[in-house]
């Protein structure tokens, strides 16, 4: 699930905020060796996408949020790369997001 908002509308606003939340199932459901999954949001302009990493909660599962603050609106890649604990690459998947100005998830 991908939520993107941009704050208040009497500003002038350029940037907003995006969340990436994931429903770890329970260990085993996906390739048993996922341990975390990396989130990269590509931005217009930098050299290196925005990254931060979502770790599983626990062997039963549960739900994880990723927020990134202070991203530029407008149209924007979101990868998600599952690794295990030594960070070798296992599935990857990508989903395209829109940031709006002043939207709320």
């Amino acid at each position: 699930m991908l939520n993107g908002c941009g704050g208040n509308l009497n500003q002038q606003i350029s940037i907003g905020v995006l969340t990436v939340i994931f429903h770890f199932p329970p260990k085993g459901y996906i390739t048993p060796e996922t341990d975390r999954v990396r989130v990269q949001v590509s931005v217009e302009g930098l050299t290196q996408p925005l990254e931060q990493v979502a770790e599983r909660p626990s062997q039963d599962g549960g739900e994880v949020r990723v927020t990134f603050s202070d991203v530029p609106i407008g149209n924007k890649t979101v990868k998600a790369i599952a690794e295990n604990r030594y960070g070798t690459q296992g599935a990857i998947g990508s989903k395209e997001a829109i940031v709006l100005a002043g939207k709320r998830p």
